[in-house]
């Protein structure tokens, strides 16, 4: 996983004109703010694959180098929104506040609010909408989730395969959910706002914004077949 990490990065730093320097063991490449190094042999594999093209004592791009790192970067990120593995012995981290707070048990309580799999969905959601570019164009407009032409990418041409990508699964998510619960999983998931918060917004009395979060977690979980011991389901192959 590293060695696919630092030749992507050492591929995207070959098509943004990165200074070149080549020794007998490795080559590297230096930028304003970053600089990556590549061992020869790992770079005599990039140059069979077609990926780059050896240019007297330095390196060029070719007409496959920038397909094969998107095809990388989309592989990275089926890996990341499903490495996790869920089952009841074994509790689903997550950067959230509010899904760490609601997946433990509280004293005297048998079992926590949200379950494994319901964090795993969490998870899922956040990761496509930050790598779909979504946390600071699009805030808690559902109906631009649901139908705009920039939320899907169309003709956005600033936007990576990938981001596009994962914006089309986002909104096939949310096209199947309940719209307040599409909303709240969206706002607590994807913006991080807190539940007081969501019922403010919204009007809703107290401790209804973690029931509705719960009901949309579990059409998500449905939508994607992932149970209470699912394991490492791809969410992206829907």
């Amino acid at each position: 996983m590293k060695q696919l990490r630092r030749q992507m990065k050492f591929v995207g730093m070959i098509l943004n004109g990165a200074r070149q320097e080549v020794s007998d063991k490795e080559t590297t490449l230096v930028s304003a703010k970053k600089q990556c190094s590549l061992p020869i042999i790992q770079v005599k594999e990039l140059i069979s694959q077609g990926v780059l093209c050896p240019s007297g004592q330095t390196l060029s791009r070719t007409n496959e180098t920038r397909s094969w790192l998107k095809r990388q970067q989309l592989a990275l990120l089926k890996q990341d929104v499903s490495s996790v593995q869920v089952t009841d012995q074994k509790p689903v981290k997550s950067a959230n506040d509010t899904i760490v707070r609601l997946s433990r048990k509280s004293k005297g309580e048998e079992q926590a609010f949200l379950a494994a799999h319901h964090v795993l969905v969490a998870n899922r959601v956040s990761a496509l909408i930050e790598k779909g570019q979504l946390r600071q164009s699009i805030t808690q407009n559902l109906s631009v989730l649901r139908q705009s032409s920039q939320f899907l990418g169309n003709g956005a041409t600033d936007l990576s395969d990938m981001a596009i990508d994962c914006r089309k699964r986002l909104n096939q998510l949310i096209t199947q959910l309940p719209k307040d619960c599409a909303g709240v999983v969206v706002d607590i998931c994807g913006y991080d706002k807190g539940l007081q918060q969501v019922e403010f917004e919204r009007s809703w009395p107290r401790r209804s914004a973690k029931l509705v979060l719960r009901m949309g977690l579990d059409h998500a979980a449905e939508f994607w077949k992932i149970g209470a011991t699912a394991e490492g389901q791809d969410c992206l192959r829907k």
